[in-house]
Parts: structure tokens; C-alpha cells; sequence
């Protein structure tokens, strides 16, 4: 230590390092970067996360029916004949389309009988288990296993599900402090799907890799109503429009695989877009708007005052109505901060890009599909964590977060008032030195 107040390392580099006396920061301008008080928030986040999604499922939307595998059997008996999904307290959730075929999977692959089609196996009253690989597989192992614990009611996995989103946005919390948190998560996403895709290319007619839906959502988002009517951009029963005119067939379930139904509906799709080429630019850039939410028709109607794309939300995707309104409305309130924290971020050179990628990939997809809301997910994921990095750059114009030379005069300073194991070794050995002496 030299008179200066400057030391010299061992590596021969000079650090600066405080004088005794040297003013101690105040506690409000250091807990920012304080472990504990991370933690602590990141709890709090969690609490409030897993509580909105808990009241959600218990309070305010419960669900209808728990358990519509006992219903298919039941039908299967021909017990039942007509059936409602929806069935039950006004505003509850009905299990339906993408959750049923979500949770009889699960239910199925527990009871040891694979990935089989879910909405099949309901249709035949719970006898025909044809392979299915309509949606990847990690949500449907992760709801056999809540089966096979004994988890078998709707209520019961959708709680689990709630939880599942509660880690989800402590991971976003994460991120912004760790980007590269973003790419391990690419990494490890690619090494859980390669097993599916070997897996898959076993098991049908035609080759499948991650999905044999393909077809379905082709014929879902090409014909004259989401072209010309009223859902431009959006999806409707296309294939519906294809068999009335004549221009496709519905395949026979019991002599095609969903591979091969899939290639029927991806034909007669691929037809029609061939036949309307000149509409294409139009149509792929409205589902784009439609996606962000930039075309919105039909705002001011007296069915739903937000447009088009928040009543489709509810009325047709199940949202429920209050948080389809309260995620449209956040999702403007933080696109203009996203905007401002990735210019941050590209001015600060932080690479950034994990958080453009995303976005590009959903463009694109919903360019050659169609645009709904929950294909634009993992790009409200990018907007929550840039706009966390416009916000931390307003807060800190008040409470400005200690840098790097702070950190160190504070370890510094908390080495020196600590004693040496010398010191320590003496100090103890004190008293009996002085005992002997005595004696």
C-alpha cells in the first residue's frame, strides 16, 4: 500500500482502494445490487404470478367438467349421448380443442398406451388409439406424470400447469440480468427435440419430424373467408370450403394415418394458395398486423369495445374475456418501452440477438399461417425483458446502482475489518498463555 492510496497487485496491476475513513455508501443506494434482496424479488414475482393464475383457475374461471376421458368412456358404453364441453357455472373453462387434446394425451400416454390422438380416441368412446403427433411432446409428459402421481382432474393440472408459468416468468426475471440464459435455452430446447423427431420418423406413413398438423393449419388459414371476409388473416374451417366446392375429399380415418389425412388437407391447401398467388402479399402481411395487433378490426364494437382480435381471444381461443382485454392492453403500454430498452441495449453493445431472433422466427410463421395472439407468446416474453431494461434506466436516473469501483471499495473494506488467521490464532491463544504464566 503506497501513500497515495494505491496498491499494487501481485500481477502487477495498480487498483484503486479506499483510505481508512473513507465514507460507506448509504444502505438505499446499495441494496440494488445485494443478493438477498434479488432473491427477495424474485419471490415476490413468483407470489404474485403463481396467485393470479391460481385465483384464475379456482375462482374465476373454474373448470367445467374435470374429467371428459370418463365422459368418452361413458359415451363408449352409450351412456351419453349428446355432450356439451362447456357444461356447467357460467364463465367456467371448458376442456376443449387444444387443451382436450393436450389432456387426453397425457391421460392415454399414463395408462401406458403412447402419444395417440386424443380427439379420436374421444370420438370412438375411448376404442381407437391411433398415433398422433399433432403437438410436441414435452406438455403431454409432463401431464402423464401428474396422472400417474394420482393428478388426474382437470382443476388439479391446471394448477400444476400455473405453476409450470410461475418458473416461466422467474426465468424472464433471470434473463434480464443473463442473455445468456436465452441461448442455453435454444441449446437445450434442440437437445429434447431430437429424440421426438427420431421417434416420429418411425411410427407413421409419410416422414414426421415434429408435427403431422402441417396440412391442418395450411387448410386452417387459406380459403375465401380468411382472404375476403371478415377474418382476414385469421384461421376459420377451410377444408369445410374446400369439400363444398367440390376441390377435396374428407379422408377415411380408418385406412389413413393422421400422416397421410394431414397430406390430403396440405394438398388441397397448397392448391388453393397456388390459386390465389396475387392475394398472397396482402393476406401474409394482415396476418402479420393481426398478430401484434396492429390490424384490429371491428374496435368500438358493442360485442367487444377492444376489436375483433380481443373477442376472438375469448370467444373463440378461451381466454376468458377479462384477460384477454388486460393483455391487450398491457401489451401497449409495453411496446413503446421494448422499442426504447433495445435501443438501450444496441447503444450499450449488448448483443441482442436472442431477443430479435424470436420475433423474426414468429413473423415468419404466422406470415405463412395465420395471426393470433398466442403465436406472438415468446415475443410478449422479448417485450416484458426490454421494456425491464427502459424501466431499470428510468429508475436509475433516481437511484442510481453502484458500479464496479463501488463493489470493490466495499469488499475491500469489509477484508480490512476483518482479522488475519494469524490474528485470529493469537487472539485465542492468549488467555492460556497468560493462565500458564500464572500457574
Amino acid at each position: 500500500m503506497t501513500a497515495t492510496g494505491v496498491e499494487h497487485s501481485g500481477s502487477g496491476s495498480v487498483e484503486e482502494v479506499p483510505e481508512p475513513g473513507a465514507p460507506v455508501r448509504p444502505f438505499a443506494s446499495r441494496w440494488r445490487t445485494q443478493p438477498g434482496w434479488y432473491l427477495a424479488g424474485l419471490l415476490l414475482i413468483a407470489v404474485l404470478a403463481g396467485g393470479i393464475r391460481w385465483a384464475n383457475v379456482v375462482i374465476i374461471r373454474p373448470t367445467c367438467i374435470e374429467d371428459i376421458g370418463a365422459v368418452a368412456e361413458a359415451r363408449g358404453q352409450g351412456n351419453i349421448r349428446g355432450f356439451d364441453f362447456n357444461q356447467g357455472a357460467p364463465g367456467c373453462f371448458g376442456i376443449n380443442g387444444d387443451s382436450a387434446y393436450s389432456y387426453l394425451q397425457g391421460r392415454l400416454l399414463a395408462q401406458g398406451n403412447g402419444f395417440v390422438d386424443g380427439a379420436a380416441w374421444f370420438g370412438s368412446g375411448g376404442t381407437k388409439y391411433a398415433p398422433s403427433a399433432g403437438d410436441p411432446p414435452l406438455y403431454a409428459l409432463f401431464l402423464a406424470g401428474l396422472s400417474r402421481v394420482g393428478l388426474t382432474s382437470a382443476t388439479s393440472q391446471r394448477l400444476a400447469s400455473a405453476l409450470v408459468g410461475v418458473a416461466g416468468v422467474v426465468l424472464i426475471a433471470m434473463a434480464t440480468r443473463r442473455l445468456a440464459v436465452l441461448f442455453t435455452a435454444w441449446g437445450v430446447g434442440l437437445a429434447l427435440m431430437l429424440p421426438w423427431f427420431a421417434y416420429n420418423m418411425t411410427r407413421f406413413a409419410n416422414p414426421v419430424l415434429m408435427t403431422a398438423q402441417t396440412g391442418a393449419v395450411l387448410s386452417a388459414a387459406n380459403c375465401d373467408t380468411t382472404y375476403y371476409g371478415d377474418y382476414i388473416g385469421y384461421y376459420a374451417n377451410c377444408f369445410d370450403e374446400y369439400v363444398a366446392a367440390g376441390q377435396a375429399q374428407w379422408p377415411d380415418p380408418n385406412s389413413f394415418d393422421e400422416s397421410q389425412r394431414d397430406k390430403v388437407s396440405q394438398d388441397a391447401a397448397m392448391r388453393y394458395i397456388r390459386e390465389h398467388a396475387a392475394s398472397q402479399p396482402r393476406v401474409m402481411a394482415t396476418r402479420v398486423l393481426r398478430m401484434f395487433d396492429l390490424y384490429n378490426p371491428e374496435i368500438g364494437n358493442e360485442a367487444e369495445p377492444l376489436g375483433q382480435n380481443v373477442r376472438v381471444n375469448w370467444a373463440v381461443e378461451g381466454r376468458g374475456r377479462t384477460p384477454s382485454r388486460l393483455g391487450f392492453l398491457e401489451y401497449f403500454v409495453l411496446l413503446p418501452l421494448a422499442v426504447a430498452g433495445l435501443v438501450l441495449l444496441v447503444r450499450r453493445r449488448v448483443p441482442v440477438s436472442p431477443l430479435v431472433a424470436m420475433p423474426i422466427v414468429i413473423t415468419v410463421t404466422a406470415a405463412i399461417t395465420f395471426g393470433i395472439t398466442r403465436y406472438r407468446t415468446p415475443v410478449d416474453v422479448m417485450v416484458v425483458i426490454l421494456a425491464a431494461v427502459a424501466a431499470d434506466a428510468v429508475v436509475s436516473r433516481w437511484w442510481p446502482a453502484p458500479d464496479a469501483s463501488d463493489l470493490y471499495l466495499d469488499l475491500d473494506r469489509d477484508r480490512r475489518s476483518r482479522p488475519t488467521v494469524q490474528q485470529a490464532l493469537a487472539t485465542s491463544a492468549a488467555p492460556e498463555a497468560a493462565a500458564r504464566s500464572t500457574a
